[in-house]
């Protein structure tokens, strides 16, 4: 292992001890920095102890803290090439420095998430979702390639339909010549557009498939090959506020329809929305109140009960005058060229809603900037409050759920969550992915009352997701987080954990990558 960089020192393993989730207790003996796969494999295969692969500990479950593991931090494996529609990436890349190498060929990669700090490796690992899962789906639908080395150093090389299970079975040959036959668990995701709830099972599974979403429990990826998508001609975002939920489900309802007709039909002139956002009135007031809507120009209506934050990909290049004229035109009843940005208009205008419409036109990068922000302000608001109230009171916990339900089945979802806080004396604030049915609800929680009952509550809720065909995991992934263990466990059933610990044991079988992570090693 000459040259490989492992330090004990305690003022480098301080950056590495907690993550976005901020979960409390992470401690680690070692830090060990490698720069190459083959580094990687090297240390494990010379080695025997607990090991957590890291990125950029964005993970919003504690996947990325460690508990006594060595450290193997991941972020020097910065390689990236772009071949053909292509990039190869090493888990290390961030996905700003990723989409921006993809956008410089005239590309984009879709299933980002909206947090561009994170690494493509832990992406992978989790299977992460971002805001157009709804067009596009999530990482494991456009991983075409994976180097992934096992927890004995060994490297594998896998490319999407090289290995699939045949009968229920999964044989995977080794470098060393042996093969590790792996049964596949016999449970089934619903459909839907994300799910991170332990490893992936499916009639011919696919080998990458099993390792994406794995949360680095079978082994450590240290470089990924994704399929990138040709960027849009022009991209159209809007905000629009409603007084009247049902209005406002109504109308993503509609966006939602138009634009499935629209991928059915290949119409270029169709409505074409990749992902809708919401947050609920208790956010849009706690926005409000903390001056982020008016620094960001956003306009708030008295009580507002729901916005929703939408992309629309267009076809056709306009210009900002040409949209402005569009737009009056459509507002004025004339009659106007079909394209995708007409029939947009044409939409909201037949609910009422065009008028209403905060939008960033075709180049005005100013406004777009600042209604993604206002999305993205309030995780970071929530955070802000729950940090600075830990100050005064170290029992003060923020709690969250990331459930995915049909859509048909979100307004019901989200019935069954208010009627079961009303009276508890728990607020909260719910947000994310509306076009895919998949919203956060978060309680902040003070003393230990309330995180016992705030608990009960989000387990409540993770059954209420389950009976009506969704999952309590949706993007997130379940990482060492006790809730989301428990959901997991819900969710995949006894049988379920049990044929996930078997796969576990058969490709580690000391259980020494990421021990903890997803569900805990079976009593012997």
């Amino acid at each position: 292992m000459a040259g490989l960089r492992i330090s004990s020192d305690p003022a480098l393993l301080a950056g590495f001890l907690s993550d976005a989730a901020s979960y409390p207790g992470g401690h680690s003996p070692r830090l060990v920095r490698p720069r190459t796969t083959a580094e990687v494999a090297a240390y494990l295969a010379d080695s025997s102890e607990p090991v957590l692969a890291v990125g950029a500990q964005s993970s919003l479950t504690g996947g990325s803290t460690p508990f006594g593991e060595t450290v193997l931090a991941l972020a020097g494996l910065d390689a990236l090439q772009l071949v053909g529609n292509r990039l190869r990436a090493g888990a290390g890349v961030l996905l700003c420095d990723l989409q921006a190498r993809a956008a410089e060929a005239g590309f984009f990669y879709p299933p980002a998430p909206t947090f561009d700090g994170a690494s493509i490796g832990g992406n992978a690992a989790t299977n992460a979702g971002g805001s157009a899962t709804f067009k596009y789906g999530t990482t494991r639908d456009w991983v075409q390639a994976l180097t992934v080395v096992l927890a004995d150093g060994q490297v594998l090389e896998l490319e999407r339909g090289q290995y699939q299970a045949q009968q229920g079975r999964l044989c995977l040959p080794l470098p060393d010549g042996s093969t590790r036959e792996l049964a596949v668990p016999a449970y089934r995701n619903p459909p839907l557009k994300k799910i991170s709830a332990g490893y992936h099972a499916a009639d011919a599974l696919d080998a990458i498939d099993l390792f994406v979403g794995s949360e680095g429990t079978l082994g450590v990826i240290t470089e990924v090959e994704v399929g990138l998508a040709p960027r849009p001609i022009q991209t159209v975002v809007g905000l629009l506020v409603f007084t009247d939920e049902a209005q406002g489900f109504a109308t993503v309802a509609s966006l939602r329809a138009a634009s499935q007709e629209t991928w059915a039909a290949k119409d270029p002139r169709g409505i074409d929305v990749r992902a809708i956002e919401s947050l609920d009135g208790p956010s849009l007031e706690l926005l409000r109140a903390a001056g982020t809507a008016e620094r960001l120009h956003i306009e708030l209506p008295e009580a507002p009960a729901l916005a929703i934050l939408f992309e629309c990909e267009l076809t056709d290049a306009l210009g900002e005058q040409a949209a402005i004229d569009l737009l009056e035109a459509v507002c004025e009843g004339r009659k106007v060229e079909a394209c995708g940005m007409s029939a947009l208009f044409q939409l909201l205008a037949a609910r009422g809603q065009l008028e209403a419409l905060q939008l960033a036109l075709p180049g005005d990068r100013l406004r777009r900037e600042q209604l993604y922000a206002f999305r993205e302000a309030l995780p970071m608001l929530v955070n802000e409050l729950t940090a600075a109230a830990q100050r005064d009171c170290a029992a003060v916990h923020r709690l969250a759920l990331d459930a995915i339900v049909p859509f048909d089945q979100l307004r019901g979802h989200l019935r069954v969550q208010r009627e079961m806080l009303a009276g508890s004396g728990l607020h909260s604030q719910v947000w994310g992915h509306i076009s895919d049915g998949n919203l956060h609800c978060n309680l902040r929680v003070y003393d230990e009352a309330q995180i016992a009952l705030g608990k009960e509550l989000l387990f409540a809720f993770a059954s209420d997701a389950i009976e009506r065909g969704g999952c309590p995991l949706a993007e997130h992934g379940t990482g060492r987080n006790p809730v989301k263990q428990q959901m997991l466990r819900s969710f995949r059933g006894v049988a379920g954990i049990r044929a996930m610990q078997r796969i576990k044991a058969a490709l580690d079988p000391t259980w020494r990558l990421a021990p903890g992570v997803l569900f805990a090693r079976p009593a012997t």
